[in-house]
């Protein structure tokens, strides 16, 4: 089954769309699924309430919206074990469901020690017998999805699915099978926990993704004849893509201007991996804090990438993909038009004026959009030689790395003097600093970490401390008051504002005592 140009979804979308109908006004306590079902083709339902409305909403062969009136957050609550919203559709009577301004969720398990394996907060699928079809279309915007999506259907089945700035907490899955059709498309800024991408028999999937966070992994692939296309533009991948297929008709994935990052809910190692025969072609694509960056086979095409900061920037399977104009800091892979060395960036993953990979990308590459990952413009001036070109990565725009700088501080004047920097913190430098010493004083300590908002008094220490008590605190000991201190070649930390404080501990001979003082600090600015 061919898929119509993505355009015509977009057409059909506004087609679609509800003509100017008299609102139907839903407040605390009303019957919303009666209501639903008596509303005609077409019936805008608007509910000026914060409730949460129980019940299973199901209906076939009309089109209607459902939105939250001005400054209501009203919440549809499926039946126990059932989503809020299951539609099947009807042959040959398109269903279409608009969604604005809720919150959408699952009705709960019927017995919370023995919870079912997925609660949804909506269900599309059905079964369509030629010459028959069955449609369901949907357009959300700004609603919240609090369980599992999922959208497909068997036999002559289609749906459309258009959603915009919404929050997506349980996984998204995105699957046909036979003959049936799925076409998804999400845009400005929807969030998503998981996504499946898949097929099988015969079916056709399209979804294109622009904009987007995924905090858990996004799966791509099928198998069978099915045809699966994917266009995900200038999104955060945070726990990593897998692209799989064994389809004879080989699934297409294009990734644009994406950051794929290992985030806190990722539960790979590995950012990209491609398996099997399919096409993948990885354009401006910044690859950043895996165990493994890219896995490649011979299905893969990539160019203008970053890939750094991984513990193996690139693993290739056996016949390998290709690699061009792209920095590899590990040299992990090579080539002609490979750079190796590791570039300079700052917490956004943004190239620092006059690091590697600066304008040094082809402007010219197939697929390269007009925008990097934050919206930026693409094919700047980064390295202030007259022409303009692209930078490796997903990020066009220039990191702000400052000059390393420190200046002393004393919190509120209680502390005493005795430390001082030797000079500022420099990245992949040793930073050394002095502590004043006494006769009686055994020990000296640095401490190396976010400063706390204001200085705050310890028990046991005299003075006021200036740091924050945090896990990643850094102590560094030394008897005679000379600290070194190695600072990180991590340049994500560039331009960041950390403290430093200087301690000092004495005994007393005499009384037995052990005195700890804190002494003032130093803000410092880690830069190059």
């Amino acid at each position: 089954m061919k898929l119509p140009p993505f355009s015509l979804l977009l057409a059909g979308a506004v087609a679609l769309a509800p003509r100017a109908f008299a609102e139907t006004v839903v407040t605390t306590g009303d019957d919303l699924l009666a209501i639903v079902q008596a509303a005609p083709d077409g019936e805008v339902i608007r509910i000026d309430s914060d409730a949460a409305f129980e019940g299973t909403l199901i209906w076939s062969g009309k089109s209607l919206t459902i939105r939250a009136g001005d400054g209501f957050q009203p919440v549809l609550m499926g039946q126990p074990e059932a989503p809020a919203i299951a539609l099947g559709g009807t042959p040959n009577h398109p269903t279409r469901a608009t969604l604005i301004g809720l919150t959408i969720q699952s009705g709960g398990p019927l017995d919370p020690l023995n919870p079912p394996l997925a609660e949804y907060s909506l269900r599309s699928n059905g079964t369509g017998t030629a010459p028959d079809v069955v449609r369901v279309d949907w357009e959300l915007e700004d609603c919240r999805l609090v369980d599992e999506v999922t959208l497909g259907g068997t036999g002559i089945f289609e749906t459309e699915f258009l959603a915009r700035t919404c929050d997506f907490q349980g996984q998204v899955t995105i699957s046909s099978i036979g003959d049936s059709r799925v076409q998804a498309e999400f845009l400005n800024d929807c969030s998503f926990e998981r996504v499946f991408i898949g097929g099988s028999g015969q079916a056709a999937v399209d979804v294109r993704i622009t904009s987007a966070e995924v905090a858990g992994a996004l799966q791509f692939g099928g198998s069978g004849d099915v045809a699966i296309t994917g266009n995900f533009r200038r999104s955060q991948l945070r726990g990593g893509l897998v692209f799989f297929g064994l389809s004879n008709q080989p699934s297409q994935l294009l990734v644009e201007s994406c950051l794929v990052t290992r985030g806190v809910g990722s539960l790979l190692d590995v950012g990209v991996i491609a398996a099997g025969t399919d096409a993948l072609r990885l354009v401006n694509s910044t690859v950043t804090g895996w165990d493994v960056g890219l896995e490649l086979n011979s299905g893969v095409a990539a160019e203008n990438l970053a890939v750094f900061d991984n513990a193996e920037d690139v693993s290739q399977f056996t016949p390998a993909g290709s690699i061009t104009n792209s920095l590899v800091a590990d040299g992990s892979f090579t080539g002609s038009t490979i750079v190796n060395g590791t570039p300079l960036w700052t917490a956004n993953f943004a190239l620092v004026a006059g690091s590697l990979g600066v304008d040094q990308g082809n402007s010219d590459a197939a697929n390269l959009g007009l925008f990097d990952v934050y919206g930026d413009p693409r094919i700047q001036d980064g390295d202030g030689d007259g022409t303009p070109a692209v930078n490796f990565g997903a990020v066009e725009s220039l990191g702000n790395c400052q000059i390393a700088s420190f200046f002393v501080v004393n919190g509120s004047g209680t502390n005493p003097l005795g430390y001082t920097p030797d000079g500022p913190a420099v990245l992949g430098q040793t930073f050394s600093a002095q502590v004043a010493t006494e006769p009686s004083t055994v020990l000296t300590l640095l401490g190396f970490d976010q400063p706390s908002p204001v200085p705050f008094p310890v028990p046991g220490i005299q003075g006021e401390v200036l740091l924050a008590a945090t896990p990643g605190l850094i102590l560094d000991t030394a008897p005679a008051g000379s600290h070194q201190v190695s600072v990180p070649q991590d340049s994500q930390f560039c331009g960041a504002t950390l403290m430093s404080q200087g301690f000092r501990v004495n005994f007393d001979l005499l009384s037995g005592l052990v005195e700890t003082q804190a002494l003032n600090g130093a803000e410092l600015t880690l830069g190059s």
